[in-house]
């Protein structure tokens, strides 16, 4: 039987996997509202900070190691996972290619990629599991 950790680290693995071989393999095409076009991007989300690169890596750095030190708390594991994944595949892309490569956009929007996701999903469960502790807590 699996422990949870192995379960965590096999999405970690399944996450960076998919970032890596849809930035690397799909081509350019559209389907209605939902394209898949690559697109570069130096900045951070919508582009702020842009060609900041030292500085997104500093800062990516600092969250990988603020996600090690929250490790030990248990019950906030899924949501760190999908962070450091997320933070990894977009860590890579700047340290290869000076920028972040985004391969996704729907309805013209801001591109995005599967480490943007992933953070996203991520963030948002921390926020979710924070709000229910302030709520039980009160």
């Amino acid at each position: 039987m699996k422990t949870k950790f192995e379960y965590l680290l096999l999405l970690f693995s399944i996450i960076i996997f998919l970032d890596r071989t849809t930035k690397n393999f799909l081509s350019n095409s559209c389907l209605t509202i939902f394209c898949i076009k690559r697109a570069s991007n130096s900045g951070a989300a919508f582009g702020l900070l842009s060609g900041q690169l030292w500085l997104l890596i500093a800062v990516s750095i600092i969250v990988l190691a603020l996600i090690a030190y929250f490790w030990k708390v248990k019950k906030i594991r899924l949501p760190l996972t999908l962070l450091a994944a997320g933070t990894i595949g977009n860590l890579v892309d700047r340290m290869i290619y000076g920028s972040i490569i985004d391969v996704f956009s729907v309805a013209g929007s801001s591109s995005f990629n599967v480490s943007d996701l992933s953070n996203v999903v991520g963030a948002l469960l921390l926020i979710a599991f924070i709000l229910k502790t302030k709520k039980t807590n009160i």
